[in-house]
């Protein structure tokens, strides 16, 4: 009898043992291990992302990249790549990025910057300003860096000498002549808005900065002393002179001129000859 007691004792302290075991490790674990963690503040920034590999000196055109707006967490890396309120439409590359990356804000040149100029003029090229009149002001909001411009001369014949003139004498025998096509902007300069009457207008005096050879200046400069009348329109890639300038967005008066293949000149020396 003394013996079942006795092992019936062993027993209960045998439990108690285990049970403040049990107890002890319990209270061992950390309350914060049941306790939500802290979401990471996120922000929203947009990203360009390359649809094809670009290399140096690429000018960004539209299906270049892609804007994107993306979640990234606050102090994250990714902060890099945010553009803010750039759009890197007409900017330069200064640095390689591959297809399906995100273009650093750090590798875009600014068009018509020091450093925008830098990266493509050549020896053998001349950085031109074309001062805009009111009538081509349009051209602000047709042309970015990295297009193209087609450069016309109006003109017509007179009547009396049979001499080349520039402008024509009458709208009935205005003529235009391609002189040169597709020449690349540089950079387009609107000149500062002012306020008049209340509404806001851009003077004269913006500019559209082209790429041209020496010869091309030449050309432009003789022209110009003769008082000839010269015209810019936005390039059409892979035209004839004729189709470029029907497929351009023409002022209504210009849109009504023929525009003729006839040679007027046929080297620069022969420039000294137009009169007008």
């Amino acid at each position: 009898m003394k013996k079942n007691v006795l092992g019936i004792y062993i027993v209960m302290i045998v439990i108690g043992i285990v049970g403040l075991f049990f107890y002890i490790n319990q209270s061992r674990v950390p309350a914060s291990s049941s306790a939500p963690q802290q979401a990471v503040p996120q922000e929203t920034i947009a990203v360009a992302v390359a649809r094809r590999d670009l290399k140096v000196g690429d000018v960004l055109q539209a299906d270049d990249f892609q804007l994107k707006n993306r979640s990234v967490a606050q102090g994250s890396a990714d902060l890099t790549f945010n553009l803010a309120a750039v759009n890197p439409l007409g900017y330069a590359l200064k640095s390689a990025v591959q297809a399906e990356s995100l273009i650093p804000p750090s590798a875009l040149v600014q068009p018509g910057s020091d450093d925008y100029l830098a990266m493509f003029i050549k020896p053998e090229s001349v950085i031109y300003p074309f001062t805009l009149d009111d009538n081509d002001s349009y051209l602000l909001q047709n042309l970015v860096a990295g297009q193209g411009v087609d450069i016309y001369l109006s003109y017509g014949l007179d009547a009396e000498s049979n001499d080349v003139v520039s402008p024509a004498r009458s709208i009935r025998d205005s003529r235009m002549k391609a002189l040169m096509l597709n020449k690349r902007v540089l950079a387009v300069k609107p000149a500062t808005p002012v306020k008049k009457n209340g509404v806001e207008i851009v003077e004269r005096g913006s500019q559209v900065v082209v790429e041209l050879q020496h010869y091309e200046v030449k050309m432009l400069k003789e022209l110009q002393d003769k008082n000839a009348r010269v015209f810019l329109f936005p390039a059409v890639a892979k035209t004839r002179a004729s189709d470029a300038i029907k497929n351009s967005i023409l002022p209504e008066k210009e849109a009504a001129w023929p525009v003729k293949e006839d040679e007027i000149f046929t080297t620069v020396n022969e420039v000294d000859e137009l009169r007008g």
